[in-house]
This record gives structure tokens, sequence and C-alpha cells, in this order.
């Protein structure tokens, strides 16, 4: 769990507990097109609204950390774990080239 809450908050990019549509979307949109590079714009959207539906439970449009680790535990997740946490190191791995150039 330690690892999935350190994930949320690299998505909870406001730090406001919560992990909205667009932060999901600015956090996996890089991901899921390196991994997907055949996917289209409509496509990669379509995952990123997937998981947000899947993992939203209380139906509010927003992910509470809460909802965000029980969708992996309960396996209703659209998204391997691997790939969240890829988006993660991926983000940190372009701040880092921004930061060195």
């Amino acid at each position: 769990a330690h690892n999935l809450t350190y994930v949320f908050s690299r998505f909870d990019t406001d730090r406001d507990g919560y992990v909205t549509l667009e932060e999901l979307r600015q956090g996996l949109n890089p991901v899921l097109r390196h991994r997907n590079p055949q996917w289209s714009a409509d496509q990669v959207e379509v995952a990123t609204r997937m998981f947000m539906n899947a993992a939203d439970r209380d139906r509010d449009g927003r992910l509470a950390l809460g909802e965000f680790i029980a969708s992996f535990r309960t396996g209703v997740a659209v998204l391997p774990l691997e790939v969240v946490t890829h988006a993660v190191l991926f983000q940190s791995s372009q701040g880092e080239a921004r930061r060195q150039v």
C-alpha cells in the first residue's frame, strides 16, 4: 500500500487529497502513448476514463486514496499496477531531463 500511496501522491498534483480525471489524464497520457504508440488520442482517453470509472466507487468524479488503493486490491482497476507505476517513473524521468537541460 505504501507504493500505491506514493503513486497516488504523484497523480494528485494539486495536493487536495483527490485525483481528478484531468490529473489522471496528465499522469497516464504520456505513458499510455509511450507503451502503445499505435493508440489514437481517443483510445488513450477511453483507457483513462475506464480506469477512472472502475475506481471511482462513490461516483463523485474523483479518486480518494482509498478508492485508488482498493481498485488494485480488488482487481477492479482496468490498468495493471505496472502501467500506473511506470507513469510515475516516466513523469519523474521527464522532470529530471528538463532540470538537466
